[in-house]
């Protein structure tokens, strides 16, 4: 919830659309639900899991950016590419899993990741029709790099498992299939749409 919250918070403070500014906020608290969800549906594999959460997600301040910069960055980060890979990946998780419990979550969670991508890719529109896209190319590379390397990192124990398919799971090949398709296929075209250079 942190991360969107923050998000809200800077898109309400340099004025967006209201949609957007709506999306935002509605992204905090699907990201609790989220929580929620992953927490029950451990549960009920039987994992153990913390009865509170503590922490929010770390997002890059760039504290060098003005405001109107760093919100852009931190829409761009988290949702352009976040969460547009995020609803590649959990696509590929739907389509795999035959658990109807597993296939239910990944479905709910699915719908609500692909929301946040096109808050996202609504406002990098909106900034690019406003000829405002100053500092984003400059930090692109490394903002793809971030995101990307973290999602392709091996997980111990993370190999392919076509028993573990059958709730969703990803292994370390399959993850490493995935974010380079979605990558290529739908990350790079989005920028290339809107004349963004990566």
């Amino acid at each position: 919830m942190g991360a969107f919250s923050l998000v809200a918070q800077e898109l309400a403070a340099i004025g967006a659309d209201p949609i957007v500014l709506a999306l935002a906020t509605k992204a905090a608290w699907d990201e609790v639900r989220h929580t929620d969800i992953c927490r029950r549906m451990a549960l009920a594999l039987g994992a153990e899991v913390p009865s509170a959460w503590r922490g929010v997600p770390k997002v890059p301040m760039h504290g060098d950016a003005d405001p109107k910069t760093r919100t852009l960055l931190h829409v761009v980060e988290m949702c352009c590419l976040s969460e547009t890979l995020t609803g590649v990946y959990f696509t590929e998780m739907q389509k795999r899993a035959s658990n109807p419990i597993a296939r239910a979550v990944v479905a709910s969670l699915l719908e609500d990741e692909l929301d946040h991508g096109r808050l996202g890719w609504a406002y990098l529109a909106a900034r690019k029709r406003d000829g405002t896209l100053e500092g984003l190319e400059g930090a692109l590379p490394q903002m793809i790099e971030r995101t990307i390397g973290r999602a392709k990192t091996p997980r111990e124990g993370g190999d392919d498992d076509p028993a573990m398919e059958a709730f969703g799971f990803l292994g370390n090949r399959a993850t490493r299939e995935t974010i380079d398709r979605a990558l290529h296929e739908v990350i790079e075209p989005g920028f290339a749409e809107l004349g963004v250079k990566i």
